[in-house]
């Protein structure tokens, strides 16, 4: 345990709060001005599948783009005190809306990653796409297939009127030295924790770690407390999926724990299915969707215990009402 000081407050934190606690270019492709590229250790094999012709996670330096103006807010906002807050807004096990999976999908339909420069494709046909990558990645592991379905849904966040940039986007830790690997490192000095010394011993684990706060790490905590099946590696890929800096670059691996040298592989091959699966077709659902609902009754319940912000004023039914008919909210 320890202290740490935000705002004038002495906080105390563990390594988990109650409830809270990519990259391919072809070599066939002609140079891209103007954008940020961040090659793959060599250690990563290319995704065979990839479509020829494709660059995925090219970040333009343009200041104007949508993109620059979600990672300038996320970097410069995303603090250690915002984060503790965030964890502490999203405790009440008893605040939340009961929600099946498939609803929560649907929830999904009129949300865009404005995040991702490779996406301009509603987040639930991106749960679809990637989830049928890891069905053939791994044709054996149904827990896979599945994690690929619902790695996203945490994003319902915008439901609840979140800013996006405590939604989506690469996670990192705070509380910590950020890492010049990191998208749009630069941006940082706007962060005032920007120069400051670790609160965490080495090799601490990043499950004792705080991270920025998103929809990763939120839908960790909502499967936890929902009692799911499904395997640890799994519940670990949802919380880390996003954790591009280490996963893909190696960054911050002074905190990674025996436990997060031996996971790294499974979030290395979910990563495959997820960056890749942007370049594939729009699936016909109704052919699939069968396959997944088996997959939900097994590892899931029936309906999941969203939780809602506790502080919250501008919540209401409307959010989900154009979304289905009927949501319980509670």
């Amino acid at each position: 345990m320890k202290t740490y000081t935000v705002i004038g407050v002495t906080l105390l934190f563990f390594s988990s709060m109650p409830i809270i606690a990519g990259q391919s270019q072809s070599t066939c492709n002609p140079a891209v001005e103007n954008t940020v590229i961040y090659q793959p250790e060599e250690d990563i094999q290319d995704e065979p599948l990839c479509r020829s012709q494709t660059r995925l996670r090219e970040y333009p330096n343009d200041e104007t783009s949508p993109v620059f103006q979600h990672y300038k807010n996320m970097r410069s906002k995303q603090t250690l005190a915002y984060v503790l807050l965030q964890k502490k807004k999203y405790s009440n096990l008893h605040s939340y809306i009961a929600l099946s999976i498939q609803e929560a999908l649907q929830a999904l339909k009129n949300f865009v990653d404005p995040s991702d420069p490779d996406v301009e494709l509603s987040n639930n046909i991106h749960n679809y796409q990637t989830a049928e990558r890891c069905r053939k990645l791994l044709p054996n592991e149904d827990w896979f297939h599945l994690v690929g379905l619902i790695h996203d849904i945490g994003k319902i966040l915008y439901t609840f009127d979140e800013p996006t940039w405590a939604i989506v986007g690469d996670t990192f830790p705070v509380g910590h030295p950020f890492s010049q690997k990191c998208i749009y490192p630069d941006l940082f000095k706007d962060n005032t924790d920007y120069g400051n010394a670790t609160i965490y011993e080495e090799h601490y684990g990043f499950d004792n770690v705080h991270f920025s706060w998103g929809h990763d790490e939120y839908m960790y905590h909502v499967l936890r407390h929902n009692k799911t099946t499904l395997p640890e590696e799994a519940l670990y890929i949802i919380r880390y999926h996003s954790f591009y800096p280490w996963h893909q670059h190696g960054a911050y691996a002074e905190l990674a724990s025996e436990k997060d040298i031996k996971m790294i592989k499974y979030l290395k091959l979910f990563n495959q299915c997820d960056l890749y699966s942007k370049t594939d077709d729009v699936l016909d659902y109704e052919s699939i969707k069968g396959y997944y609902d088996k997959l939900i009754k097994k590892y899931l319940p029936a309906k999941l215990k969203f939780f809602k912000p506790t502080t919250q004023k501008f919540y209401s039914q409307y959010h989900f009402s154009v979304f289905f008919n009927c949501v319980r909210i509670i």
